[in-house]
């Protein structure tokens, strides 16, 4: 304040600003707290999607309006043979870290999964293969059962010439195993389903996409090593989509519309029940695996995500009751069940499509 003592200020005159406008012209105001800018255009509602992600499944999902174009399947195989072999390498890899929980250090527990030998297939672009283990013949290493299944249209397969192809470990130079083609025995049509017998591992059961069930056994001798066919009936309900044993001689197929069948092994195979399963009295379910938890007792996967757990009450009437109970749900479709056993206890494990894993404790899930 005392630099601006010396300064005196005094208005002399009035300073007048002149209109840059005529008088007589009218002017729209425009509020400040409003925007004249347009408006932008709506979207169209039918064709509008938000995506979403969930971090727990690592899933991107689409939610859209019901009257969504029609998706070209073409485009779609294209963009699926694209990101296959990226897919196949991640997989390699091994579980995705958790990188929310810091710790993403290797300790020497950590297994890596690292390929062993490449069995190369005669097989058409896009075919899928099917393989089981049997039972155990040089140095722990199994028998291993391979084929595959060929591009079709839903449920009707166009190919009807197949092979099962019996693969042997041998013992080759420096003492590695390696699995060699020894056998190929011809079948109508591609394969649905694959099932080791747990109780006997050198018999095994299939079903073919023409709905036939077959029962394999696997012979070896000291000169060679081969497959028998023991049984092959015709299907009811179709091909079996899941099989499973209950014992060494009795064994479950499960069909579309929920059905799911008992068969006994004898002179002949014999179907000894059949049961018929359903959320409601309206609504028939869509299996999509299936396992044996003993001879009276079975769960099932369906594709809505549902996990039904099933069990016979009077196994000695004509006509058996089947009592259901629906274990915790998954998001996506139900796409492996696995039995195992933790303190003398029996446990269910069941996987859906996104990766998701639920641990079921089956104590006292009766009552």
């Amino acid at each position: 304040m005392d630099e601006l003592s010396e300064h005196t200020f005094a208005l002399n005159s009035v300073i007048e600003f002149k209109a840059t406008h005529e008088d007589d012209k009218q002017l729209n105001l425009t509020d400040k707290t409003t925007s004249t800018d347009p408006m932008r255009p709506k979207a169209d509602a039918s064709s509008s999607f938000n995506e979403w992600c969930n971090r727990g499944t690592q899933t991107v999902g689409i939610r859209a309006n019901s009257n969504q174009t029609i998706i070209d399947e073409r485009q779609l195989a294209t963009w699926l043979r694209k990101i296959l072999p990226n897919v196949e390498r991640e997989l390699l890899k091994g579980c995705t870290p958790d990188f929310q929980s810091g710790n993403t250090n290797k300790t020497n527990n950590d297994l890596e999964i690292q390929p062993y030998q490449k069995l190369s297939l005669e097989t058409l672009e896009n075919s899928q293969g099917i393989a089981i283990w049997l039972s155990v013949q040089t140095n722990n290493a199994p028998v291993l059962v391979i084929s595959t299944i060929f591009p079709h249209d839903e449920d009707w397969c166009e190919h009807v010439e197949q092979n099962l192809l019996l693969f042997v470990p041998k013992r080759e130079q420096n003492n590695l195993i390696a699995w060699r083609e020894t056998k190929r025995v011809p079948i109508k049509a591609c394969l649905r389903s694959l099932c080791t017998n747990p109780y006997s591992k050198c018999m095994f059961a299939g079903s073919t996409m023409d709905g036939d069930i077959y029962i394999w056994n696997y012979e070896q001798n000291v000169k060679s090593s081969g497959i028998s066919e023991l049984y092959h009936n015709p299907l009811l309900h179709g091909y079996a989509i899941a099989i499973d044993w209950t014992n060494e001689h009795t064994l479950l197929t499960a069909h579309s519309g929920g059905h799911v069948a008992q068969w006994r092994l004898g002179a002949e195979l014999t179907m000894e029940a059949e049961f018929s399963l359903r959320l409601t009295p309206n609504s028939p379910i869509d299996i999509t695996c299936l396992i044996a938890l003993s001879y009276n007792e079975f769960v099932v996967g369906c594709n809505d995500g549902s996990i039904l757990q099933c069990w016979i009450s009077n196994s000695t009437a004509v006509k058996r009751h089947l009592e259901t109970l629906q274990m915790k749900k998954h998001v996506f479709s139900t796409s492996s069940l696995l039995k195992a056993n933790f303190k003398g206890y029996t446990i269910l494990i069941s996987c859906d499509l996104s990766g998701e894993v639920f641990i079921h404790d089956l104590r006292n899930s009766h009552d």
